[in-house]
């Protein structure tokens, strides 16, 4: 009898990475976006974060850019992924971070985006008080 093709593998054919961020403010106008995978499949690295300022809509621009993640993301692992904000202003600031979209809605497919579980968990927004300095 030949069951060769029963013989599939363990794993889910539907099963997909979801990626979600969290966003954090910190001192000297550093934005720290907190990217995990919640998902059940690895993603690999490379996954662009982009920062928008929710007043104007308008991508921030970071010392540092473009930001993606370092390495790869096993189910259930996390990294931070930093932007310095060049001449970001002082006192009260109201952004966004969004992950593997692109867009300030965050439901663009960017150029090897993901295919994820939920595509509607990619963004985060955040308001708080900085006192940024300029670079340079």
């Amino acid at each position: 009898m030949n069951n060769f093709r029963q013989n599939l593998p363990a794993f889910d054919a539907f099963a997909a990475p979801d990626l979600t961020v969290e966003l954090s403010l910190m001192p000297a106008c550093r934005l720290d976006a907190l990217v995990c995978n919640e998902g059940a499949v690895v993603v690999g690295a490379g996954v662009r974060v982009s920062f928008w300022d929710n007043v104007t809509q308008a991508e921030l621009e970071c010392a540092d850019a473009p930001r993606a993640t370092e390495s790869s993301l096993s189910p259930g692992a996390c990294a931070v992924v930093s932007c310095v904000w060049i001449d970001g202003p002082t006192g009260e600031v109201d952004v966004r971070a969004c992950v593997d979209n692109g867009g300030y809605a965050c439901d663009e497919a960017g150029a090897g985006g993901n295919r994820e579980c939920r595509e509607g968990n990619n963004v985060d927004d955040t308001t708080a008080s900085v006192g940024c300095q300029p670079i340079g």
